[in-house]
């Protein structure tokens, strides 16, 4: 009689202890991800890619309109300078991120996103990166200044066209001003051949790999052929035009309610769990899989196959 009494409770337990496995399940994994890092193979790992963004960032004059930047009450040449090195530390800072910068990156839109194509990291594509400099409001009237600090805006990222903040530190009338900036980010891209409509299947001979502007424009370029052969077009390119992401039809790899294996990556490790998906899995998009009780952000790449990087 006591042990029936007992019984319901066990079960009770079981069931908690079931729950708080599988929630613990994502910790765990967090946890050695972290450890990973912290080894020596992460660290050298995150060194090699810092010595591969090492490319030449140069400053493009006459485009822009920098002239008119002799309303500032500083040499044009320094402002040049201040940008040209912020641009260089931020190319560098994108390019170089660790595994869960990069992932970051990606999911924002931000930077370069693409950590490696063919098992070949991406930054030996990028030949370099040219810096474009726009001009001050000529209607300006600024007092002098003893020292300018060059910044980023809060959300903006010196990727394509963007702008750069100058501030007066120190001097008898602070201020503060936006000069526009343009960074081009020159590389290995897939270009069209020829001219292609809207609803085409792209093929082998449609397609070549050119020096692009990858940060021409917001949708991250393809960087390789077999990226898009195959694919269906949702927006015409023009002949010797940068493909893009959004020109390709997104792939769908599951659909709601499907069973998906789950890899969750990190730094010299993966393993695999499964979940199930509570929203379709699009390519390029983030897929809300339940695994257990929590809840994660995977990325499709394949069919019923999501990645979540640590």
């Amino acid at each position: 009689m006591k042990a029936a009494i007992r019984l319901p409770h066990l079960l009770a337990d079981r069931a908690a202890l079931r729950r708080a496995a599988e929630r613990l399940w994502f910790t765990v994994l967090a946890v050695a991800a972290v450890m990973m890092l912290a080894t020596s193979g992460g660290l050298a790992q995150a060194a090699a890619l810092a010595n591969d963004t090492a490319v030449p960032v140069a400053l493009v004059r006459g485009e822009e309109g920098g002239a008119s930047l002799n309303v500032l009450p500083i040499p044009v040449a320094q402002v040049e300078a201040q940008v040209l090195e912020i641009t260089r530390l931020h190319t560098q800072r994108a390019l170089a991120g660790s595994v869960a910068d990069a992932a970051a990156e990606a999911a924002s839109d931000v930077g370069a996103p693409w950590t490696e194509v063919a098992g070949e990291p991406v930054t030996r594509r990028i030949q370099r990166v040219e810096v474009a400099l726009g001009g001050a409001d000529p209607r300006l009237k600024l007092a002098p200044c003893e020292k300018v600090q060059t910044y980023v805006p809060e959300g903006s990222r010196l990727w394509g066209k963007s702008r750069v903040g100058l501030r007066c530190e120190q001097g008898a009338v602070r201020w503060n001003v936006f000069v526009p900036v343009t960074v081009r980010v020159w590389g290995r891209g897939v270009i069209a051949v020829v001219p292609l409509r809207p609803g085409a299947r792209l093929e082998a001979a449609d397609l070549r790999v050119a020096e692009v502007d990858l940060a021409a424009e917001s949708s991250n370029p393809v960087l390789d052929p077999d990226e898009a052969i195959g694919r269906v077009l949702i927006r015409g390119v023009q002949g010797g035009q940068s493909l893009r992401q959004s020109h390709l039809k997104p792939r769908r790899y599951f659909a709601a309610g499907d069973a998906v294996q789950i890899q969750i990556q990190g730094s010299g490790f993966a393993v695999s769990g499964e979940g199930v998906a509570l929203t379709p899995g699009d390519e390029g998009q983030c897929a809300r899989i339940r695994s257990g009780a929590r809840v994660v952000c995977g990325r499709p790449v394949g069919d019923r196959q999501a990645v979540l990087m640590l």
